[in-house]
């Protein structure tokens, strides 16, 4: 409960971060605006404030400025979102394009032994770490 409570305490700093950025942030303070729209998008989905979460992860991803590899964590949120609403068909498919945006092939779409999966997970780790 207490974590729960930090992440709605958050939710209203990273709002006010934002706001005091003001209207042209993104082409001000572009690492401050990445993190804070990706925090907050990620202590909205632990809220359970999917809405809201939904409009800042957008925010990321429409913005041209922004390369794929800063995207990734508003990825993430949104992939997490999509397992934990059961839409795994949909997590997938999010999954496999954000691969091919990072420029790694999609696996062949059978079976997988756990060292593939490990090794391609690695791949990905390495180009957005």
């Amino acid at each position: 409960q207490l974590f729960v409570f930090y992440d709605i305490l958050s939710q209203v700093y990273f709002k006010e971060a934002r706001e005091l950025l003001g209207p042209e942030a993104w082409e001000k303070d572009y690492d401050s605006m990445l993190q804070l729209c990706s925090k907050e998008a990620q202590a909205r989905f632990i809220t359970g404030d999917i809405e809201i979460m939904e409009v800042l992860i957008e925010e990321v991803l429409s913005k041209d400025i922004v390369p794929i590899t800063d995207k990734f964590a508003a990825f993430e949120v949104k992939i997490r979102a999509a397992v934990g609403e059961n839409r795994f068909d949909e997590a997938i498919s999010m999954s496999l394009e954000v691969r091919k945006k990072l420029g790694l092939r999609a696996p062949a779409n059978k079976p997988a032994s756990k060292f593939t999966v490990l090794k391609e997970y690695i791949k990905t780790n390495r180009i957005v770490n």
